[in-house]
């Protein structure tokens, strides 16, 4: 079992093989842009879509090839859904719209995290900051994951439903936005930092993990542009995505193979949001009208099979190479 927060990116372990991924586009019917975000040890998956016309954008739960709406606790028009426990509680945000601008787009105040449990939403936000948004939470319902605004800047937390307490992640300064997203049961959470430079390019983005228990803090940079991790499962392994100066960004995955980049074809750019234990991955990508969809990648052969309990018996898929960094 692989511990990547004890890990260097430049020794983790390579395998000879690279693995192959059955992947397939996961589309809200109806919908213009489809992103999936977290999936559970169950397979379902959660994520989010919305309407050409911009007045649109909801969360949304699949299962068993059937796709939920989450409109949300206020039902604003705007939500999203960005993680699922194994038990199917979901987490994400919501904003209240404030209006439509010159092209027609709809506009939307602070965000508030929410909180999705036996067919009720409850309100989460961090006393003292403006937004808090739930980006992740825990497969055994333990821990939450995200980020808040105040007026200094970003700053993620990862909040134990247990002992009730806040883990702020920083560092917090004018120049440095810090942003937490999955977390496993072991309390360990990934995300990434945005720093601007103004004597340099605008901003570099560099990925972490962070223990709650030990508050050690790890950072990782495969790109020289940004790294950003998204998701992390119980034995570890991270998903993401990372680009260079003038390309595009791609998704990653960190497991006992090693740093391994996934390619899918006809993709522009696509990005890694969320592993469960099985290795299943979840993410979106862009293709080349600049058209966002949402993805499933289940290794071949196994455990392809999990793909069928998440998308019923239309399971059909074109096969991606995971090619090492």
């Amino acid at each position: 079992m692989m511990a990547l927060i004890a890990a260097s990116p430049l020794t983790m372990p390579l395998q000879a093989e690279a693995t192959d991924y059955a992947v397939t586009t996961l589309d809200v019917p109806g919908s213009s842009y489809t992103q999936s975000n977290g999936i559970n040890n169950t397979g379902q998956v959660v994520g989010w879509f919305g309407t050409g016309d911009g007045s649109t954008s909801l969360g949304f739960l699949l299962q068993n090839g059937n796709y939920t709406t989450l409109a949300g606790p206020a039902s604003t028009g705007y939500s999203v859904a960005s993680g699922i426990s194994d038990a199917g509680v979901v987490v994400g945000s919501f904003a209240p719209t404030t209006g439509v601008d010159a092209d027609g787009y709809m506009q939307y105040g602070p965000e508030s995290g929410y909180v999705y449990a036996n067919g009720a939403y409850t309100v989460f936000q961090i006393p003292g900051y403006s937004s808090t948004e739930l980006r992740g939470i825990s497969p055994n319902g333990r821990y939450l994951s995200g980020f808040a605004s105040s007026d200094v800047n970003y700053q993620g937390f990862v909040y134990d439903l247990v002992t009730k307490s806040f883990t702020m992640i920083g560092p917090v300064d004018e120049n440095t936005l810090v942003f937490a997203q999955g977390v496993n049961d072991k309390g360990i959470a990934v995300g990434d930092k945005k720093v601007y430079d103004p004597s340099g390019y605008p901003w570099t983005r560099t990925g972490f993990t962070y223990d709650v228990a030990s508050g050690q803090q790890t950072d990782y940079a495969f790109g020289v542009l940004e790294t950003a991790l998204r998701g992390i499962n119980n034995a570890g392994a991270v998903v993401g995505f990372q680009s260079d100066m003038g390309q595009d960004r791609v998704a990653f995955v960190i497991s006992e193979s090693g740093h391994e980049l996934i390619t899918i074809d006809g993709a522009a750019s696509s990005y890694g949001e969320g592993i469960n234990d099985a290795g299943l991955i979840v993410g979106d990508y862009y293709d080349a009208q600049g058209i966002e969809h949402g993805f499933l990648a289940a290794a071949v052969p196994e455990p392809a099979s999990w793909a069928l309990m998440v998308l019923g018996a239309g399971f059909v898929g074109g096969v991606a190479r995971r090619r090492r960094a």
